[in-house]
């Protein structure tokens, strides 16, 4: 597993593909450069294409 901490939240035009609220977008907490979208209702994190690996690259590393 990975921990997610987002910060700096603003809503998105995107919903959520499970509970179909709004998504907010924030910065990783240890990469403000590193932006993730996550649903306030369900918790969940959407990530773009080749995003998991550099989230898992950090958490390692």
């Amino acid at each position: 597993a990975v921990a997610v901490k987002v910060v700096s939240k603003r809503p998105t035009q995107f919903r959520c593909p499970r509970c179909r609220v709004p998504l907010e977008e924030g910065s990783h907490v240890n990469d403000p450069d590193f932006l993730i979208d996550e649903c306030g209702e369900c918790g969940g994190i959407w990530l773009d294409r080749g995003e998991l690996t550099r989230l898992i690259s950090r958490s390692e590393g």
